[in-house]
């Protein structure tokens, strides 16, 4: 049986991303994000563009954490957030298309950064960075998206 090489690379990078993500494992995120992430197959072609995911200060971080913990969501579009937050004026200024979803996240303590793939079943966040992942906390990031997505998936994926 020949294997397609675009095949080959999906696969390749299917094991990489579960090579990394299964590295760690507690209750407490897993309750957070859903982490069966292979619903959404990460690609070029399903990419956001880091341009369209923000990051948040502390602060803003911690009060949409604990927002959409009381509010038994996963995410929530910025405009129906109840206050104000400073990622608005940045994304304000940004002159791109799609609304901004606060959305759930895990990461680790090692400096990285977020990538999310959009699919029909969903958005996939994913934490990115060279070596194994340590233990997983939660994280709140700001998305562009041009459509609410229906379920959020998230983990880490660590390059080896």
């Amino acid at each position: 049986m020949q294997i397609v090489p675009r095949k080959f690379a999906v696969i390749a990078l299917m094991l990489l991303l579960i090579t990394g993500c299964s590295s760690t494992g507690d209750a407490e995120r897993a309750s957070w994000v859903d982490m069966t992430g292979e619903q959404v197959t990460p690609s070029s072609s399903n990419r956001i563009e880091r341009d369209d995911i923000y990051r948040l200060g502390y602060d803003d971080e911690a009060l949409a954490e604990e927002w959409l913990q009381s509010q038994g969501l996963s995410f929530v579009a910025l405009e129906n957030f109840p206050r104000q937050l400073m990622v608005e004026n940045e994304v304000q200024a940004a002159a791109r298309q799609g609304d901004i979803y606060l959305v759930r996240a895990v990461s680790d303590d090692v400096p990285g950064s977020f990538t999310a793939y959009s699919g029909d079943a969903g958005l996939l966040v994913l934490y990115n960075h060279f070596g194994s992942c340590g233990k997983l906390k939660r994280r709140v990031v700001a998305i562009r998206l041009k459509n609410a997505p229906l379920k959020i998936y998230g983990g880490c994926s660590a390059a080896l």
